[in-house]
């Protein structure tokens, strides 16, 4: 199995994405994570030979990290597919 990502991880993904992306302050930055708390394993897609690894997301605590390494939310919605919630987040850095 491959390293586990954490939610602190995400925050080290989009400053990493800012300061890639420093000259050029218009770029976007889209998400779709899984909506829910903690984290864990799900091999309903794939079977047991292909376990994935989630961490879940609450609406204001997504928002919250975004905001905290620097972006801007700009459209926010949810969908379900598959018995599975989603949280949609496109995002800009803060004063592009």
């Amino acid at each position: 199995m491959s390293e586990r990502v954490t939610a602190e991880s995400y925050e080290r993904i989009a400053r990493a994405f800012l300061e890639t992306n420093r000259d050029r302050p218009r770029g976007a930055l889209y998400l779709s994570l899984k909506a829910g708390r903690g984290e864990g394993w799900d091999n309903r897609k794939y079977g047991d030979g292909a376990p994935r690894w989630f961490v879940y997301w609450q609406a204001d605590e997504l928002d919250a990290a975004l905001a905290a390494a620097g972006f801007r939310v700009l459209d926010a919605w949810s969908e379900t597919t598959a018995g599975d919630a989603w949280w949609m987040r496109l995002a800009a850095p803060v004063g592009a």
